[in-house]
């Protein structure tokens, strides 16, 4: 389950999603890793850097503008 606390938009609270999450949240919405790509403008490379297991020195968190572009291209673009 992703965290509420991912969804709070411009918020003091907010908190960007795990690996898993982001996983959970591709496969509820039916997307691969290139098509999130092509969603947000980013090369497969930079998600699967997103997707990486924290401690992994190929991590990367997924920028806040990637995750919000995310939400709005999949229609989830309220807060809970």
């Amino acid at each position: 389950m992703i965290r509420d606390t991912c969804f709070l938009l411009w918020a003091e609270d907010y908190t960007p999603p795990t690996p898993a999450e982001l996983r959970e949240f591709m496969r509820t919405h039916g997307l691969s890793g290139t098509a999130t790509a092509n969603l947000v403008g980013v090369t497969s490379r930079s998600v699967r850097y997103w997707l990486a297991d924290p401690a992994m020195p190929n991590h990367r968190q997924i920028p806040y503008a990637a995750w919000r572009l995310l939400l709005v291209e999949t229609e989830q673009n309220t807060t809970r």
